[in-house]
């Protein structure tokens, strides 16, 4: 049998393509790349902010050229940077060539409250590597974090003290000391127990607001060891005990009042149910729990929370919760939710007090 011989496929004889899908509204389609484009600019924004722009500008506009000089940086990357980043908002280009800060670059500071810097600079490290293997969680639910750097997230912060202490900075301006302090009533309670409270931010607001208060303080040891700024700063040093430990750990025992601020999403269902039944053995009957996190609304409306769910899965294995959620937590490790506090920023209060 011979071959039967081929011709070459000419233009002429090639199929048609598809005739293309009608496409979305022009605006839309603008909109969908917008977003796609969205981790460029935030890796420009980390660029900046690793060598502090926006402080730099903080007493009026400068050249491109005169803050690469004084950063080490390449002048005309620099400049295309933040062309970039000035029509989004963050900078404003006062004369070719020349910045001032935005709107936005204002928070891009490290010196101004409710500052976005540290932020910019945990996003674009760690966490951008880590999604880039963001198929791994999607194929195996397991975070993509372990995949790229060989451990866990917690234990990877043990050696690392830069990222650990930039961590606890990011923590301490999360936008949760306001709810906290402001939005419940800590008057009837003598010694609040802060469990995974970092560096301190939130107990150093709440017993300077509260100065019948006594506190105690649990974290990890890198992490209750940076505390004392905090707490000399609201004049609490004297009041707030330090224990170096893990929440999986027996916790101090007797307070009556513990709490969780943004620490159950961090871990996964059975995770949080194990920090919750160690927060219980410690808590006596008259003692109450309260926890603070990013609620998540039922829907599709947008919630940034719905934003930090992925964080926490692909840094973490943890997951953002609704209250209900939450409340079904507190109920399989022995707690009965009695109330439910609205706070600002997203984040929301449950008090719950031992069942039965």
């Amino acid at each position: 049998m011979t071959a039967t011989p081929t011709k070459p496929i000419t233009a002429a004889h090639r199929p048609a393509p598809p005739a293309a899908p009608p496409g979305p509204p022009p605006a839309a389609s603008m909109r969908l790349l917008e977003m796609l484009t969205a981790p460029w600019i935030a890796q420009a924004m980390y660029v900046v902010a690793r060598f502090d722009i926006a402080d730099r500008l903080a007493d009026g506009p400068r050249s491109a050229e005169s803050l690469a000089a004084e950063t080490g940086l390449h002048a005309d990357t620099l400049f295309r940077m933040l062309r970039t980043l000035a029509s989004v908002g963050v900078f404003t280009e006062t004369r070719p060539r020349h910045f001032g800060l935005g709107e936005t670059g204002q928070y891009l500071r490290g010196d101004v409250q409710a500052s976005q810097k540290y932020s910019a600079l945990l996003f674009g490290a760690e966490t951008f590597r880590s999604w880039a293997e963001v198929l791994h969680t999607a194929r195996t639910g397991e975070p993509a974090f372990d995949k790229v750097f060989g451990r866990s997230f917690y234990s990877y912060l043990e050696d690392h003290s830069e990222a650990s202490e930039l961590f606890n900075r990011v923590m301490a301006v999360a936008g949760v000391v306001p709810p906290v302090t402001r939005a419940f009533d800590f008057t009837p309670h003598r010694h609040v127990v802060d469990v995974g409270g970092g560096s301190g931010a939130v107990i150093a607001a709440i017993l300077a607001g509260n100065p019948e208060m006594r506190g105690t303080l649990v974290d990890l040891p890198e992490a209750v060891a940076g505390a004392e700024p905090a707490l000399s700063a609201a004049g609490v040093s004297d009041r707030c005990a330090r224990v170096a430990g893990s929440f999986f750990e027996p916790l101090p025992e007797g307070a009556d009042l513990y709490l969780l601020s943004r620490v159950l999403h961090n871990w996964s269902d059975a995770d949080a149910v194990r920090i919750l039944r160690n927060v219980r053995a410690a808590v006596p009957a008259h003692g109450r729990l309260l926890v603070c996190e990013r609620f998540l609304p039922d829907g599709d409306e947008y919630h940034i929370g719905k934003v930090f769910d992925l964080v926490m899965l692909v840094m973490l294995g943890g997951r953002d919760r609704s209250a209900a959620e939450y409340r079904d937590l507190l109920g399989t490790a022995g707690f009965e939710a009695t109330g439910q506090e609205p706070g600002p920023a997203g984040v929301g209060m449950l008090v719950a007090r031992p069942a039965g």
